[in-house]
Parts: C-alpha cells; sequence; structure tokens
C-alpha cells in the first residue's frame, strides 16, 4: 500500500527503535481498518443465529469482533492521547492543523476558527465517541473508496 512505498527497506536502517515501533503500530492500525471494512458485510448480510451457531462463520465472526475491540480501542488511545496533549500545550503555542485536532478543539477557546459564534447547545465540543464515529467514518471512506 501507499504508506508502505513511503519508507524503503533500506531506509528502515536509518530509523530509530522509536519509529520503527510507531510504523509497526500504523500498519497494524491500517489492516484493522481494512479487515473492519470488509467484515462489516458478514454481519449485514448473515442472521444472528448463524453468526452464533455455525461453528466456521462463528468463528469468522468472533475473529471480526476481536478486531472491531481493537480498532476501537486504538482510536480511544489515539483521540486520548492526542487530547492530553493539546491540553498540555501552552495557549501561546500553536497547534498543528490535522482532523483530529479540529475535531477536538472544535467549540473551545483552542479553536482555530476566526470566527467565533455564540456558546450554544448546539456549538458544544464534541464528545469522544462523536469524534471516534468522525474519524471511523472519515477512514473506512477513504479506504472503501480508494481500494
Amino acid at each position: 500500500s501507499y504508506y508502505n512505498s513511503l519508507i524503503l527497506e533500506d531506509s528502515n536502517n536509518f530509523l530509530g527503535e522509536e519509529e520503527k515501533e510507531k510504523i509497526k503500530k500504523l500498519e497494524s492500525l491500517f489492516q484493522s481498518i481494512a479487515i473492519y471494512t470488509e467484515g462489516v458485510i458478514l454481519f449485514f448480510s448473515l442472521s444472528k443465529f448463524v453468526l452464533h451457531y455455525v461453528p466456521f462463520i462463528r468463528g469468522k465472526a468472533k475473529a471480526l469482533m476481536k478486531n472491531k475491540d481493537y480498532l476501537f480501542d486504538s482510536l480511544h488511545n489515539i483521540i486520548e492521547q492526542r487530547r492530553n496533549e493539546i491540553e498540555n500545550t501552552p495557549l501561546d503555542q500553536p497547534l498543528c492543523h490535522d482532523m483530529l485536532t479540529s475535531f477536538i478543539t472544535a467549540n473551545t477557546p483552542r479553536d482555530i476558527n476566526i470566527q467565533k459564534h455564540e456558546i450554544t447547545d448546539s456549538l458544544r465540543p464534541m464528545t469522544d465517541e462523536e469524534i471516534h464515529g468522525n474519524l471511523l467514518d472519515a477512514m473506512i471512506g477513504g479506504t472503501d473508496t480508494v481500494s
């Protein structure tokens, strides 16, 4: 895939152990997203009875559920880690401009949008569950439409 082509096997010698571990975690996350995307079809197409009681399908369904748990835990950890980074960054220092940071800082004092709105119930900061759903939609949409 594309992210593997960015880091050639030869340049792997120049990376530190921390960078190599990050790459392994990202590869595992990307594989998990692909498995999750393919597995959704199984859950939509088969009944609960078949998923729970047909032996070879039950094993596949359990593996897909384990993959889903890994994916959701990984996303939760990423959101929590970035939220902690943002909270520990002084207000006078700029934040990186990416989708996750935008989701976390939206409608907060750290919001990078120039136009500010009055705080109402509809303009509250996003919860972790809402951020999780939006990230998953973006990643699955990107994975599904590219592949």
